[in-house]
């Protein structure tokens, strides 16, 4: 399970997460009651508020 998992990790890397809107996390309240870590969610169509994913792929937001 993924909150066995994410319970082995040391506390300094499970402060948080940010997803998108995907079915994926749709148990996140489970997750979050096992596991104390918060959760939170980007907003449709703004994959930038996701810091970890545009880092990881050096993408930049583009301005309106």
């Amino acid at each position: 399970m993924f909150s066995e998992k994410l319970n082995q990790l040391n506390n300094i890397f499970k402060k948080s997460m940010t997803y998108d809107n995907g079915i994926e996390m749709a148990s996140y309240e489970i997750i979050t009651q096992n596991t104390d870590v918060k959760i939170y969610f980007a907003q449709p169509y703004s994959s930038w508020e996701r810091g970890t994913n545009e880092n990881t792929n050096k993408l930049k937001k583009i301005p309106s």
